[in-house]
């Protein structure tokens, strides 16, 4: 029996991390549309600019690695099913409740000196979503 050999990217702590990262970036844009906090959601975004595009180029990078015949559509059904479970996670729990969280969790990215990576490794923010399931 021949084992199935996976990418080399496959699981990596890289991978895991920028999947992480961008899951987080999703969770606090719907935060950001649903509470009417743009300002800080815009700040945390110029903020962590050069971090949040490295994890989608390595998303990407990952995808078409393991994918090659149909990466797109693999990348975009997993980046949709991101947004979905961010949206069905924002109404399980009061606005005002929700919307405190977002808001505080805005203000301590915005403040943090730690790069975004060193965040999610460190699992100094709750990122409340199991990626795993899009590896």
């Amino acid at each position: 029996i021949m084992a199935v050999q996976q990418p080399a990217y496959a699981n990596s702590d890289e991978v895991v991390t920028a999947l992480k990262g961008h899951a987080l970036k999703t969770r606090l844009m719907v935060g950001a549309l649903s509470c009417q906090i743009y300002d800080h959601y815009n700040r945390f975004i110029s903020k962590y600019k050069s971090d949040l595009e490295g994890s989608l180029v390595t998303i990407k990078d990952y995808y078409r690695k393991s994918y090659p015949k149909n990466h797109k559509s693999k990348l975009n059904t997993t980046l949709t099913n991101m947004s979905n479970r961010a949206t069905n996670n924002s109404l399980t729990i009061p606005a005002s409740e929700y919307c405190h969280k977002t808001e505080s969790d805005l203000a301590a990215l915005i403040k943090s000196r730690m790069s975004l990576e060193s965040l999610i490794s460190k699992r100094l923010m709750d990122i409340n979503h199991n990626v795993d399931r899009y590896l």
